[in-house]
């Protein structure tokens, strides 16, 4: 017994003089970062499961996996058969390289992004690339692809800060072809999950929006329109080139939801519902609109609690505005009734056709809308305008005519300070939510129903619109 406890003691005495030797060693000389050379590593677990079944058969290390430059002229990675696999592996290596190496400049982790993105470009259209996007390794390409370029988009701010030349291999380009839009001018968001969802379709998703303003006879008036977009990075050159050049772009896919690329038609990747969450949020101005809005057709306006109370309404908004009937024949838009004073703050009818004007430029009186209300406060504008139309003076034609009117009752509030449960699917909408989306569906249908309904013979797509809308190079 005293044996064990003179040997216990032993190893308590050298265990406290490791430790203090390890803490005069540090408080001696404290050991710079730039003296441990850190290798990169990382796990074969985070790559797809397709890249993970060539990295064992390779035999691949951590060290490897976190070297993606070597990657590139391993000759153990050009053993692998099909080209596009290959690419996927580097493309996945480059990507998660940018992911982990948080304490390098920008034009760096630039550029590993870009690399990422290139390969898995070259894997999509290259002569022996990705032409069914079916395929398994293809769906895994397109997300490669999909993720680097949103990784590009926040590290240029959406495309409007391009790093300087010499900074990195590319040369950054943002006067891409196909009239893209202009992203200087408008205030992008992009999707967390949209781009790595939608199978072979390509691009970032996001939505942009942006303010806008005109002058008519009662003043200056604002409003703001949104759209869903994809923002994409093209290259012309290969990814052995020791120079190249990557096209920064996106695109407005409420009017194209795809583009030709190297001979090539691809589906550009779109996030409806979250442009419907923006509409809804209304960025602090009186009205927001679907970014499509044409002059000529009739404006379906939503005076109901906006994203920071329900979520429910961005959800019925986009079941609506996605269905082609809908699409053809109306314009969306949301008017913000967050705060107390909003029915006071509609002076008459002159508000909402002035904020209309800035979104649509040219819209001739009387402008026809359909007004759609829940709660007390949207209840008391659409009673305003009402009212207003109603106190006309004889002889002056109206600015407004309201074609329908549909008013809910308010949300069963959870409390003052409850925060709203976002959700994503009518399936998840309240029964009031549901009693409202179906409410709507058969008023707007029944005002364009082709033998009786008021607006049956005017559709989107006969119509040519007075406004030439550039939405060109990047923003």
């Amino acid at each position: 017994m005293i044996m064990l406890t003179r040997i216990s003691l032993l190893a308590l005495f050298a265990a406290c003089a490791l430790v203090s030797g390890c803490s005069s060693l540090s408080s001696a000389r404290q050991i710079r970062e730039a003296e441990l050379p850190i290798t990169p590593t990382e796990s074969s677990v985070s790559f797809s499961r397709t890249a993970q079944t060539d990295i064992a058969t390779l035999g691949l290390t951590v060290d490897q996996l976190g070297d993606p430059a070597s990657l590139e002229s391993d000759p153990r990675i050009a053993g692998i058969p099909a080209a596009a696999q290959r690419s996927l592996l580097i493309s996945e290596a480059w990507y998660l390289r940018g992911q982990n190496d948080l304490e390098v400049a920008l034009p760096v982790s630039l550029e590993r992004f870009l690399r990422a993105a290139h390969h898995a470009y070259e894997a999509i259209f290259a002569e022996s690339g990705c032409d069914d996007p079916a395929n398994q390794v293809c769906k895994d390409i397109s997300v490669a692809y999909n993720r680097a370029v949103r990784e590009v988009a926040r590290l240029t701010h959406n495309g409007t800060l391009s790093p300087a030349p010499g900074e990195t291999r590319y040369i950054v380009d943002l006067d891409a072809d196909n009239d893209p839009l202009t992203l200087s001018e408008w205030n992008l968001v992009l999707s967390e999950t949209a781009s790595e969802s939608s199978t072979g379709s390509l691009g970032a998703a996001g939505t942009g929006c942006q303010v806008v303003e005109v002058e008519v006879g009662t003043g200056k008036h604002t409003a703001r329109q949104c759209l869903p977009l994809a923002f994409l990075v093209s290259f012309d050159e290969r990814v052995r080139d020791d120079r190249a050049r990557a096209h920064l772009a996106a695109f407005n896919t409420l009017e194209r939801g795809e583009i030709r690329l190297h001979d090539r038609v691809v589906s550009l990747v779109t996030d409806g519902p979250g442009a419907w969450n923006e509409i809804f949020a209304t960025g602090g101005q009186t009205l927001s609109c679907l970014g499509n809005a044409h002059p000529a057709l009739p404006t379906v306006i939503f005076f109901t609690p906006n994203t920071h109370i329900s979520y429910e309404w961005p959800v019925i908004g986009a079941a609506i505005a996605n269905e082609p009937a809908m699409q053809e024949h109306y314009n969306f838009c949301a008017f913000d009734v967050s705060s107390s004073d909003a029915a006071a703050r509609v002076n008459g009818v002159d508000a909402i056709l002035g904020s209309l004007n800035a979104v649509m430029p040219g819209i001739k009186a009387p402008a026809q809308v359909i007004l759609i209300a829940q709660g007390a406060t949207g209840d008391a504008v659409v009673k305003n305008v009402k009212a207003a139309l109603k106190s006309a003076v004889i002889g002056v034609p109206p600015s407004l005519s309201v074609a329908g009117t549909l008013l809910f009752p308010a949300p069963t509030s959870s409390g003052p300070d409850a925060v709203p449960v976002p959700i994503s699917s009518t399936k998840e909408l309240s029964r009031i939510g549901t009693v409202a989306l179906g409410d709507i569906k058969r008023l707007l249908s029944r005002l364009v129903n082709e033998d009786d309904g008021m607006f049956g013979s005017l559709t989107r797509s006969s119509l040519h619109s007075s406004v030439t809308e550039r939405l060109s190079p990047v923003m």
